[in-house]
């Protein structure tokens, strides 16, 4: 089917596994969070958000979350080449951090942002942290950014994934959408389509790039008709509260055509 013949009445009738949608606030380039700017979102097309780590306690968002920005990038990206002690301090203060988003937020999965290029020591380390994956029932997604990813990339991601084979471990895909345009395709996901757990479409309206049907028709269609559908996260990257707000309006009626509202 071509984008063009793609509408939201199309959409609605190929989700056999309804999508869940939901705004990311972590990534939106404001300087502080604002439980206003959620305010007046309807739970009937928002089931999931996202959030930093630093923000959890000043939120009031219903739904589930993801959790990204845990510990430092740099850390993070460089911590399978670092000391056996180092490493346990590591382990340790994540141990205490997945603890608390838990138990007191509920979150059920959180993001990071590993150095997969390094793959054979990223392995080792991820198998030191997955015991508190399961201890907790929480997911960890990888992150990848999209077009990036092409089908060299898909395949050597989805070698990573065999290695592992753990229910915990999934991916994150940065989807930045306005350049994928002639560079990237859902088709070269579809060996890592059983591994998604969370699509993010970044794109920054500031600069004219907006969010149309017929932009994330092939991605929709993709997703809504996996086996086990990721959740959609859309991520305007704003300056101000005022223009998020208003982006997240037009998202939320977005949204309302894709769940055939």
């Amino acid at each position: 089917m071509s984008v063009e013949k793609l509408d939201s009445a199309s959409y609605a009738k190929m989700n056999r596994s309804p999508l869940d949608y939901g705004i990311s606030y972590g990534l939106l380039g404001t300087k502080s969070y604002d439980d206003s700017i959620f305010s007046n979102i309807s739970k009937d097309f928002f089931s999931c958000f996202e959030i930093s780590y630093d923000d959890l306690e000043y939120n009031n968002l219903h739904g589930r979350m993801n959790i990204i920005g845990l510990m430092d990038k740099s850390l993070v990206q460089n911590i399978s080449t670092q000391s056996t002690q180092l490493q346990f301090k590591f382990i340790d203060k994540l141990d205490d951090i997945l603890s608390e988003v838990t138990k007191k937020y509920k979150s059920t999965s959180f993001t990071m942002e590993f150095n997969i290029d390094n793959v054979e020591k990223e392995l080792l380390f991820i198998k030191k942290i997955y015991p508190l994956l399961e201890k907790y029932k929480i997911i960890m997604n990888m992150q990848l950014r999209v077009p990036f990813l092409d089908n060299t990339d898909s395949l050597k991601y989805f070698n990573i994934i065999k290695k592992m084979m753990f229910p915990y471990i999934k991916y994150s895909l940065d989807i930045y959408i306005h350049n994928t345009l002639n560079k990237a395709t859902p088709e070269c996901l579809q060996l890592l389509k059983n591994k998604i757990s969370i699509v993010r479409f970044i794109y920054e309206p500031e600069t004219g790039n907006y969010l149309t049907n017929e932009l994330l028709a092939p991605w929709i269609d993709f997703f809504a008709n996996l086996y086990n559908p990721p959740s959609i996260i859309f991520t305007p990257k704003s300056s101000s509260q005022h223009k998020l707000a208003k982006e997240i309006k037009s998202i939320q009626k977005i949204v309302k055509e894709l769940l055939g509202k």
